[in-house]
């Protein structure tokens, strides 16, 4: 075991032992606990009560704060000119937009406010405090934390600065921002909190609840807070939650080191599939491990981890929210990208060249492909129908987080699946292409027709197959495509960022259909709830109400405190209830105890239908329920009553009644602001999407609808072929527009009823903007994830560098998309201010309208103003205001006032322009909850008195050309079309000119390492064209002028080589001669001496012999090849370097498999030149497919070149290697020979393998390094 497993154990130890020490310590630590618990109660609640101090000591020091800062002002600006105009604008500033604000001159005269002015209740409220002194108080639907000051100046002036703290409703909108401290204390502890903002509450007398005191500056008594006490049970559960906690990240901390361990011990496992099985099931397990120890749930809060908004039970809910579901999805990416790795480098063994076991392994894989995309398709269904989320229904571009993080969860599936499906694609391919051989274009589609064949028949074979049939051929015609351009392209870092945008589109069409699928269900939903049983239904929801209300402490409050506003109190009751939430025509009122009229609030529900109950007797416990059917109609009122008592005395009467018909559908349109998540229409369509026809007996009896049906329409809806279940669906053309059709049929009253629900389907424009605003996110998630690799890159010193076509592609887009984002921000401002001026002058044509209409009737009728008021209304459908100064003197929506939702008191810029300044007309820019809206004010008589009318855009909503909402959805999704197709052509533009420099660059690099047989091919006309031919020009007249010197460098070297051979023989021949011819003088003369000179002569003749072996020795070194630098090299780096050089041409070169040590004993140039040779001569036979195969055994490391050429000609296969045999017109037959030379010189081996017409396999082996 190595010194680096060691330490790993050894810190894996030590935290299984921090765990047991943990789980030890609980059970100690609990008693403990248990024993100081009347201490422990105490500190947790004086820590509680120090925090709500706190909170309300910054509360009173930021409002103490805004009195002396406006008092500054005030003081600066009150002897200037305008100086009320000013102040206006002063207080009406961003500064104070969240405060109310309220300055008097002389103690009653109103000179400047923000927001909504205070009741007559105020006066009472503020006069039990000293001026300067905070104090709590509430106003109608709100409750305050306010200050009221004095301050002279050129006159007294008495301001009044108050902030918001508590909204007693709730309305189910987007609009609507809670404001509530209780609700903050309540979240922040964990416990139930209660905020009295009366100073005379008392303290509670519930020993599980204790109160505090709300204290001003001055530490009077101002309010009180309740709020539950923490009880020993709970103390127990976070201790618990506390160490499961510490363990879990113990646990985290042990199985991340175990990782390293894995990782630096699975290398010795030389069976691929087992390295593959070991990393899959360490994942699987750390995401089993997360989901049992609920992280990171534990550890984040908010919408990220609330499973309201996605929750799905698959893996019995290890999906159980967005946090949990990105978690799960990036865990499966990681698997997916393991699985790809291992698909590029397997290389299928020899077994699978019997076809049985290829067929066998490929059908295998086609299923498990079929099935992974079922499971891609079930897990965005998941998406859509788990999921509170609507993806296409907001039109703002940037979504909310929760929708922000389940949009990256879908890129993640995508990709995800695009992944898997291509790694099935490259095995299945593999183990066709050994099983048969054939041309790769041949077997990819054959490969096709069978996936797609296959699944039209996991289609049938499904009783609810996943998408539809067009949605599968896609996807299997864009995964197949794409995985024959990775097949020929191996570059892996840009493969995978196509693999992202693929996935992107493939999973937003998906996400695309399953949201038509919902909205075709939401049709269904809503005509089932349409036709549901109307007045028991509606009865059954009073009884409910009435359990509930009679019985609240609230309730009671609302008679015995003596409330100044019943309207109000009967608003906040209302949207608390289920008449809120249905929608339906509805009236509370209260009643005091002689049944007199208090207050109350009404949807839809005009007082001319309040009933007088002096005439009833109302029993003492039950809840009186009963109908009413009105004169000359169908409708009916259900009217419900009940006795409200404090214990045993009657202190008034609570009264429920609905307007109800049969032939009306059961909820009805309010104003935006108000609008709830209404209970009969799908949260997936909105109300005005929608058309509903109610048929009885063939007859259209009613219609909710924008358009009128004609006689042909409403046959083709009422004759149309009901299935068993008296159900249809239709998509049928309505007034010149396609519609999706739900119709329902049912007998109700005697009668055949048929209720038609149409949705229109959404036009071009809608559709792009859905796709490409989801596409938006992910590919801005994409160029994050970009930008961070190229910044890991620099941060590792690699040199990022942008090639010449990037840097002309970039080039291209921002000229071309520059100036379109500068046409559509100038077409958005344009129509922007079309618009405005449009709902400017319809908003004044009808404010025109109600005065001249008033005018007319006052000058020419005896009747009271209020009435010619109402019937201005009527007449001419427009709701109108009237402010005389100030103040409010009639509404048409008078309720929304009297409720408070919006001030009694004229709009203080308005008020400012048209009073002050003078200004005839203003268009005011408001809201109510968050709704922004136009109002119009306008100054004009009535008789002969001078009034401001208000007509406000948010009751009398304005047609528009082009709403704001509909240029959104135009420029985005058009222009973003329009974007994507620059970039595409850009990049096609780019390519076309950037591609030959590119062969230029890589052949100039091939030239520059020895391979003169290059040649580029290029069909450019011009300059580039030019370049390229005299570049191949160039590379032949070197080739030629190599070849030339090469002859005349031989010749000369022969030449030479023979001068010096002839000279150094030389100076041996002469002592030869000379002794032989002393050896026959001596033989002539018969010389005594000649046995000694025979040995003499001997002797020097075969000294002189020894001398011309030498001489040969010599020469013939020195016409060896030039010395071989041997080494240790990287062979898959001079095999990668070799195969870089080939980037540009025709010809697919893949490398498959990997070295498990890639040293070996080699010369680095001899190496790659040779690898070059061979491919070189795999493409000059005509390959366009060119095969690496990395194997080895335990002395070699093996390069297996396999192309797909015409081969070699058996009669000259075994000549290849001989030295000066060629076949090509223009080689000099040295290529292969110098190969075989060069290897055997190292102890490695060249040999072919096999060669046919359907290409050559060539084996070259290098001796592995000795580590």
């Amino acid at each position: 075991m190595t010194l680096k497993n060691r330490r790993i154990f050894a810190a894996i130890g030590v935290v299984l032992l921090l765990i047991i020490i943990t789980g030890l310590a609980e059970p100690i630590i609990t008693n403990n606990a248990k024993e100081e618990w009347e201490i422990n109660i105490q500190k947790e609640v004086d820590e509680i009560e120090e925090a709500v101090g706190n909170y309300v000591n910054q509360e009173i020091d930021n409002l103490l704060n805004k009195n002396i800062a406006l008092q500054k002002y005030l003081l600066k600006i009150s002897s200037q000119p305008n100086s009320i105009s000013n102040l206006i604008k002063f207080i009406n500033s961003d500064e104070y937009n969240n405060l109310n604000i309220q300055i008097y001159e002389n103690d009653t005269n109103l000179v400047a406010w923000n927001g909504i002015t205070f009741g007559s209740n105020y006066n009472k409220t503020a006069g039990l405090y000293e001026t300067g002194e905070i104090f709590l108080y509430s106003d109608k639907i709100l409750s305050f934390i306010a200050v009221e000051d004095t301050l002279t100046a050129e006159s007294i002036y008495r301001l009044i600065i108050a902030k918001p703290i508590e909204k007693h409703y709730k309305l189910n909108n987007k609009y609507f921002d809670q404001i509530s401290i209780s609700e903050k204390f309540s979240n922040q502890f964990s416990i139930k909190f209660k905020v009295y903002f009366n100073p005379a509450e008392k303290y509670t007398k519930d020993g599980r609840f204790t109160s505090i005191d709300i204290r001003n500056n001055l530490g009077n008594k101002i309010g009180l807070i309740t709020f539950q006490k923490p009880t020993l049970t709970n103390h127990i559960q976070s201790i618990s939650n506390t160490a499961s906690s510490i363990q879990a990240a113990l646990f985290l901390i042990g199985y991340i080191l175990l990782w390293f361990t894995i990782y630096l011990n699975i290398k010795q496992i030389n069976h691929r599939l087992i390295r593959l099985s070991i990393y899959i099931l360490y994942i699987a397990l750390f995401r089993i491990f997360l989901f049992v120890f609920d992280l990171p749930n534990k550890i984040l809060s908010g919408g990220l981890t609330d499973p309201e908004y996605f929750s799905s039970t698959f893996g019995y809910g290890i999906a159980g929210s967005p946090i949990d579901f990105f978690i799960t999805a990036i865990m499966l990416l990681i698997i997916c990208l393991i699985i790809y790795k291992y698909s590029i480098e397997y290389f299928p063994s020899e077994r699978f060249n019997d076809r049985k076991n290829a067929a066998a392994l490929i059908t295998v894989l086609i299923l498990i492909f079929l099935l992974f995309l079922r499971g891609f398709g079930a897990a965005l269904n998941s998406v859509v129908f788990d999921s509170t989320l609507r993806y296409f229904r907001d039109v703002s571009l940037i979504p909310n987080t929760p929708i922000f993080l389940m949009e990256i969860n879908i890129l993640i599936l995508g990709i995800c699946s695009v992944i898997i499906s291509i790694a099935i694609i490259q095995l299945c391919l593999k183990i066709a292409k050994r099983a048969v051989e054939r041309r790769i274009v041949l077997i990819f589609l054959v490969l096709f027709i069978i996936f797609q064949f296959a699944g039209v028949l996991f289609d049938l074979i499904q009783k609810q197959p996943q998408g539809t049939p067009f949605i599968r051929i896609l996807y299997i015609t864009s995964i197949f495509l794409f995985s024959y351009y990775v097949y020929f392209n191996s570059k892996v870092f840009l493969n995978f960022i196509y693999i992202a945008f693929i996935g992107s589109i493939l999973s937003i069409s998906l996400l695309n259909y399953y949201n038509s699928e919902l909205q075709r269900e939401s049709l269904k939903t809503t005509a089932v709830k349409l036709t549901r049983p109307g007045e028991p239904y509606i009865n059954n929801l009073i009884s409910e109400m009435f359990k509930k209300w009679r019985v609240s402490e609230t309730t009671k409050n609302i008679f015995t405190d003596d409330a100044d506003n019943y309207t109000a109190e009967a608003f906040k009751l209302w949207v608390s209830s289920d008449l809120y939430k249905e929608g339906v025509s509805s009236e509370i009122n209260f009643l005091d105890s002689n049944k007199n009229y208090l207050g109350g609030y009404g949807f839809n529900f005009d007082s001319y239908y309040r009933a007088d109950w002096s005439k009833f007797s109302i029993p003492n416990e039950s809840v009186s329920i009963f109908s009413e059917s009105l004169l000359f109609s169908d409708s009916k009122i259900i009217r419900s009553i009940a006795q409200i008592r404090d214990k045993d005395n009657l202190i008034g009467y609570l009264e429920i009644s609905v307007l109800y018909d049969v032939d009306i559908f059961e909820f009805r349109e309010s104003p935006v602001f108000l609008s709830g998540n209404n209970d009969i229409v799908n949260p997936e369509v909105e109300l005005e999407d929608l058309a509903v026809f109610d048929f009885h007996d063939g007859e259209l009896i009613n219609e909710l609808s924008d358009f009128t049906l004609s006689d042909e329409e409403k046959q083709l809806l009422t004759s149309v072929n009901f299935s068993d279940q008296d159900e249809a669906w239709l998509t049928i053309p309505l007034k010149g527009e396609m519609h999706r059709v739900y119709l329902i049929k049912n007998n109700q009253l005697n009668f055949e009823r048929i209720l038609a629900v149409a949705l229109k389907e959404r036009e071009v424009s809608w559709n792009l903007y859905d796709f490409f605003k989801v596409f938006f996110i992910h590919s801005l998630t994409i160029l994050g994830v970009l930008i961070l690799f190229v910044m890991w890159g620099v941060g590792e010193r690699r040199i990022i560098k942008l090639t010449f076509r990037t840097r002309l592609l970039l080039a291209f887009i921002l000229v071309s998309i520059v100036p379109l984002i500068l046409l559509a921000s100038y077409f958005r401002l344009l129509t922007e201010e079309k618009n405005t001026t449009a709902k400017e002058y319809k908003l004044g044509k009808r404010a025109f309208n109600v005065e001249s209409y008033i005018n007319d009737y006052i000058a020419n009728s005896t009747i009271n103003s209020v009435e010619i008021f109402n019937k201005a209304n009527r007449d001419l459908g427009i709701d109108f205001s009237i402010f005389e100064g100030k103040k409010l003197v009639f509404s048409t929506v008078n309720k929304y006032y009297q409720v408070g939702l919006l001030s009694e008191t004229l709009n203080p810029i308005a008020y400012n322009r048209l009073v002050i300044l003078g200004a005839k007309e203003y268009v005011a820019e408001e809201n109510i909850e968050g709704y922004k809206f136009s109002s119009f004010y306008y100054r004009g008589i009535i008789g002969s008195e001078e009034y401001i009318y208000k007509v406000s855009g948010v009751f009398n909503p304005i047609m528009l050309p082009l709403s704001d909402i509909e240029i959104n959805i135009f420029l985005f999704g058009s222009y973003s079309l329009a974007i994507i197709l620059i970039v595409i052509l850009s990049t096609i533009l780019a390519n076309q000119i950037a591609s030959p420099i590119r062969k230029l660059t890589n052949a100039t690099k091939s030239v520059a390492s020895g391979d003169l047989n290059i040649e580029l091919y290029t069909n450019s006309r011009g300059e580039i064209g030019q370049l390229v031919n005299g570049f191949n020009l160039m590379v032949r007249e070197l080739k030629k002028s190599q070849a030339e010197l090469a002859e005349i460098e031989r010749e000369t070297a022969w030449k030479e080589f023979a001068r010096q051979v002839a000279h150094e023989i030389k100076n041996p021949l002469t002592p030869m001669k000379l002794s032989v011819q002393q050896l026959s003088a001596a033989h002539k003369d018969n010389s005594p001496k000649f046995n000694s000179i025979f040995e003499k002569v001997t002797q020097t003749l075969i000294s002189q012999i020894e001398t011309l072996k030498n001489i040969a020795t010599e020469f013939s070194s020195f016409a060896r090849m030039p010395k071989i630098n041997v080494e240790k090299i990287d062979l898959t780096a001079a095999l990668n370097n070799a195969v870089n050089l080939f980037a540009e041409e025709n010809v697919k070169i893949k490398i498959e498999g990997v070295f498990s040590n890639p040293k070996v004993v080699a010369d680095i140039d001899q190496t790659t030149r040779t690898i070059i040779n061979l491919i070189r001569n795999s493409i000059q036979a005509g390959a366009d497919s060119v095969k690496c195969l990395l194997l080895e055994n335990e002395k070699f490391n093996i390069i297996k070149i396999d192309d797909n050429g015409h081969g070699i000609p058996q009669e000259i296969a075994e000549k290849v290697f001989e030295n000066n045999f060629t076949t090509k017109k223009e080689g000099m037959g040295i290529g292969l020979s110098l190969a075989k030379k060069y290897l055997e010189n190292i102890n490695g081996t060249i040999e072919i393998e096999k060669t046919s017409e359907a290409g050559t396999v060539i084996i070259i082996s290098f001796p592995k390094a000795i580590e």
